[in-house]
This record gives structure tokens, C-alpha cells and sequence, in this order.
């Protein structure tokens, strides 16, 4: 299977379904998050689901939407749109309810059909605007 499949089954198979016991499949024991959410305290596989409750957590109908996948050699760069429901806390601010959608811009590297690091970066400004108190979504 190619790089860019593997990470595109990832989000499908464990993001977007939600399914963290399908981690082990596409993550490498070795893995390495360089990008850890606050509050992580896990490294490996077991950090990868932390990683994930961060954003499952706080957003409900939470979908990663795929707008862009490049693969050069043994990295794979992904630019995804977030969309979802602010249902829970979410950095200190309440939930709000209100429909959210932010950027993300992900770089993973495989390794033996796996994904052995990852770093992100995401519009984390933006997230907040759409979720505070009396803030209209931008």
C-alpha cells in the first residue's frame, strides 16, 4: 500500500469513524508525536489515542475532511478542514454549541507501512473565535 493511502485510511478508518482500537493498525510502536496536546502524557500508540480525544473530546460530529495529500519519499503532508459541534470543554471555554471549522496542516512520516511521527499545525485562533462566549462564527 502506498504512503499516501495509509494516511488517507487513517483518517477514514480511526478519525473520521472514530474508531481508536483501529490505531494499532496504522501506527508504529515507535511512533513519535511532536505535536503533543496539552495535557498529553502518553507517547506511542497509547499517545496517539490521547492525541485524538483532545479534539473527539470537546467537538461532537467531529470530521476531518481531506483537501490536500502530497507524498515525497517517506513523508506525507495533509491540509484538512475540521468541522464539528463545540459540545464540551475545549481549553477552558464552555461548550457553546455552536457549529465550528478550522485548518489543519499535518506531517507524517511512514516507516515500514506505518506511521512513525507526526507533527501538526492547526488554526487554533480561529477555533477560539468560534467558540467563545458572544462571538459570532467567523
Amino acid at each position: 500500500m502506498d504512503n499516501k493511502q495509509i494516511v488517507r485510511d487513517f483518517y477514514e478508518k480511526v478519525i473520521n469513524a472514530g474508531q481508536l482500537k483501529e490505531v494499532s493498525n496504522y501506527i508504529d510502536p515507535s511512533y513519535v508525536e511532536h505535536s503533543m496536546t496539552p495535557g498529553q502524557a502518553a507517547v506511542g500508540i497509547e499517545g496517539v489515542g490521547e492525541h485524538v480525544q483532545f479534539f473527539f473530546k470537546p467537538f461532537s460530529e467531529l470530521k476531518f475532511n481531506l483537501d490536500l495529500v502530497v507524498s515525497e519519499s517517506d513523508i506525507v503532508v495533509v491540509r484538512s478542514t475540521m468541522t464539528g459541534v463545540h459540545t464540551g470543554n475545549f481549553l477552558g471555554i464552555e461548550p457553546s454549541g455552536k457549529n465550528v471549522e478550522t485548518t489543519f496542516i499535518d506531517i507524517f512520516r511512514i516507516k515500514d507501512g506505518k506511521i512513525c511521527e507526526h507533527w501538526h499545525e492547526y488554526d487554533l485562533p480561529r477555533l477560539i473565535l468560534e467558540i467563545k462566549p458572544g462571538e459570532e462564527s467567523i
